[in-house]
This record gives structure tokens, C-alpha cells and sequence, in this order.
């Protein structure tokens, strides 16, 4: 398993610091290209960020505990630090996810989607989707949490990141639509170039989150290599 990106911010997306005293959560992936056009399940990282009422609180140690026992044991998560961000203290959870072709089984699933194969410039490119996937157990242990504590959770309070870095031999395609990359907003990401040994950070919309807190997962985004 590789070892996630540091935080400076994000979810990486996700969710449930409802249960913290406020609402906003960022739940962030890393998700290598050669993991995606493999049709084993393969261990990948992830890191949560949720906010809490301060990194100094006397009940510091009670929040982490409650936040904990969101996660499945086989997530096998970790309380990694408090973090200020700006006027936000955000406590970070490092735990792991899961890449698999199908029957997803973990709390956070990429689940791979192979569309039809497709053609540009007179070149063939093998493709594959990413749908993230949220375990029932997991949204449910949440939702239970944040009604304890009169709360609700809400898709516009939380923040879903993927880091896609190429490890492939060749430059790949990244495509996607409604999404933000690298910071900036997108319409339609159509097949562009992600050259060798880079990164780009895609961020999903509000209408995406929604569907996925609704348990209707749609492809976030899709990558090509060259057959």
C-alpha cells in the first residue's frame, strides 16, 4: 500500500464531523494508474479529514474515539493528527480503501467500470472507469452518530479528492465531467493527456457526492492507456 499524499487541506472527502460540532468533512484518495487496469482488489490510501471545535479541546481524546468506531476494523484507521486550517481544526484520520472489479467490501471502494475501448489519432486505448463507493455499514454507523447529536449529513459539507498519478510507461488520458481539476472547474474533461510520473487532483461536484451518499455511485472519472 502507498503511503497517501499529505493533506494541505482535503478528503480528503468526507464526512461526519457533524458529530464533532460542525459539518464539513474531506475524504482524499490516492489511486495509481497501473492499480486501475488491474482486476485484482488491491489496497490503496486514503486520509479524512473532519472538522472539529478545536485541536486543543479538553475532549480532544473522547472526539477521537468517536470517530474511530465510524470505521470498519479491516479499514484499520488511525488518528494521525489536528491540523488548523485557517479558522478550521481538522483532525486526520489515515485509513485504508480499496480498488476492486466488483463486490465491494471495504468502507471506501474505487470500483473499476471497463466501458467499450476507444479510438483517437488512429490509436487504440484500453479504458477504465472509477466509482467511489461508500459502505452502507459505514454512512449508516454515521448517520446513527450525527442523530445522536441532532445533526444530519448533508453533500454540500463534505469534500470528495482523488489524486490519479500515472506510474504507467506512457502518458494516459484522464477524463470526467462536472468535476474540478487541479482547482479549477470543468464542464467536460475530455481526454487529456496525463504525461509519465505526474499527478492531477480531481475533486467531484456536489451532485456527485449527493449520489454517492445516496448509494448511487456514478464513474467520477475514467482513464485510457494505449493498447
Amino acid at each position: 500500500m502507498r503511503n497517501i499524499h499529505k493533506l494541505a487541506p482535503s478528503l480528503l472527502a468526507l464526512i461526519f464531523s457533524c458529530i464533532l460540532s460542525s459539518c464539513k468533512t474531506d475524504f482524499l484518495f490516492d489511486a495509481y494508474t497501473s492499480d486501475i487496469f488491474l482486476e485484482e482488489k488491491i489496497k490503496t490510501s486514503a486520509q479524512v479529514a473532519f472538522e472539529i471545535s478545536s485541536c486543543k479541546s479538553e475532549r480532544l481524546e473522547e472526539r477521537k474515539q468517536e470517530v474511530l468506531k465510524l470505521f470498519s476494523v479491516d479499514s484499520d484507521p488511525k488518528v494521525v493528527g489536528c491540523e488548523e486550517r485557517g479558522m478550521n481544526s481538522m483532525l486526520l484520520v489515515s485509513t485504508n480503501a480499496e480498488i476492486v472489479s466488483n463486490s465491494p467490501t471495504s468502507d471506501f471502494s474505487l470500483v473499476r467500470v471497463s466501458p467499450s475501448d476507444l479510438r483517437q489519432e488512429s490509436k487504440g486505448y484500453e479504458t477504465r472507469g472509477i466509482r467511489l463507493v461508500i459502505s452502507e455499514r459505514f454512512l449508516r454507523r454515521s448517520k446513527e452518530m450525527m442523530k445522536e447529536n441532532m445533526q444530519t449529513l448533508s453533500y454540500d459539507q463534505i469534500k470528495i479528492k482523488v489524486f490519479v498519478n500515472n506510474d504507467e510507461a506512457d502518458d494516459v488520458m484522464v477524463s470526467g465531467s462536472n468535476l474540478w481539476v487541479n482547482g479549477e472547474p470543468f464542464e467536460n474533461y475530455s481526454r487529456q493527456k496525463l504525461s509519465r510520473r505526474q499527478k492531477i487532483k480531481l475533486e467531484f461536484s456536489d451532485v456527485t457526492n449527493a449520489l454517492i451518499l445516496n448509494r448511487k455511485s456514478p464513474v467520477g472519472f475514467y482513464v485510457s492507456r494505449k493498447k
